[in-house]
């Protein structure tokens, strides 16, 4: 029988993958939930492996974008500043 597990169980676990990411990372989302991607840790484990070196890279899929276009995602920031690796 499967457990499921807590928002911040799922904000941890993203946080240490993406601490622990060496050249990709590969999101697939229903909403890019703000819960585990809006994380200041996050963004800065992203920032820091895309910038490492030029292989390095990340790519998202998301299903629903509403959401995204109506708040201030920080993640969509990086995003735009480093958009030819995200």
């Amino acid at each position: 029988m499967s457990q499921a597990i807590s928002s911040n169980e799922q904000a941890e676990a993203v946080i240490n993958l993406s601490a622990k990411a060496r050249k990709r990372i590969i999101i697939y989302s229903h909403e890019l939930e703000p819960a585990n991607y809006y994380q200041p840790e996050f963004i800065a484990n992203c920032k820091d492996m895309v910038l490492r070196h030029q292989q390095c890279h990340i790519k998202i899929l998301i299903q629903q974008n509403e959401t995204l276009k109506k708040i201030d995602h920080r993640f969509i920031d990086l995003m735009h500043r480093l958009s030819s690796r995200i």
